[in-house]
């Protein structure tokens, strides 16, 4: 039997986006922090970050380009897996990684 948690009072809904938006990001060259293009994204909502599942090797995300290429600072994505983060542009966030063309794609909800 699936179990629900009740809102607490006082907790606020923000409401579903009108559309979605997304810009992806290939690897080239290896081993240098990219930064990812600019992307706004609605007070409340996060960017989901999708590393392809046909990508042949981890990539690293991170605040800064050289976090980004710290294997002990950057969040480290296998091939299929997603992070979230709340921020208000993507273009805070470097990505690098080890294989030329691997691919990273960044989600949110958009208004108009």
């Amino acid at each position: 039997m699936a179990e629900f948690t009740r809102l607490s009072p006082g907790y606020t809904v923000t409401r579903n986006g009108d559309s979605w938006q997304s810009v992806g990001v290939q690897i080239k060259p290896v081993n240098t922090a990219l930064e990812v293009p600019s992307m706004s994204i609605p007070d409340g909502f996060a960017v989901t970050i999708f590393a392809l599942g046909s990508n042949s090797s981890n990539v690293m995300i991170g605040p800064s380009k050289a976090a980004a290429i710290d294997v002990n600072r950057a969040i480290t994505l296998q091939p299929g897996q997603t992070f979230s983060l709340f921020v208000k542009n993507t273009n805070c966030i470097f990505v690098s990684g080890i294989t030329v063309n691997d691919v990273l794609i960044f989600i949110s909800e958009k208004f108009s």
